[in-house]
């Protein structure tokens, strides 16, 4: 077989698996903490959002994600958002391929 038959097969799932609507219900926290990271230019230490943990220490362990997903929202809106999801999905499942050649 084709190293190129799987690769189209993996792109096609990629691309249907980002089609799906995001279910994830911290998307909008996300959207928001990476768009303040975008805003102030660090990674907040302390809670920036919330009204009863305002100012308690936070870690922002997914900051670099945050930080991707704001700014491909800011440029492209939910477009950016599938391509985004798509290209991860892509390398995601082209890595595994790779992997397991």
């Amino acid at each position: 077989m084709s190293p190129a038959v799987p690769f189209t097969l993996a792109l096609l799932v990629a691309a249907l698996q980002a089609r799906q609507p995001i279910w994830n219900p911290d998307i909008f926290w996300h959207l928001k903490a990476g768009e303040w990271i975008l805003m102030n230019g660090y990674v907040p230490r302390v809670d920036p959002f919330s009204f009863t943990m305002a100012g308690q220490p936070w870690v922002a362990h997914e900051w670099l994600f945050e930080a991707l997903l704001a700014g491909c929202y800011q440029a492209w809106g939910p477009t950016g958002l599938f391509w985004l999801v798509f290209l991860l999905a892509a390398l995601y499942i082209a890595g595994l391929y790779l992997l397991c050649r």
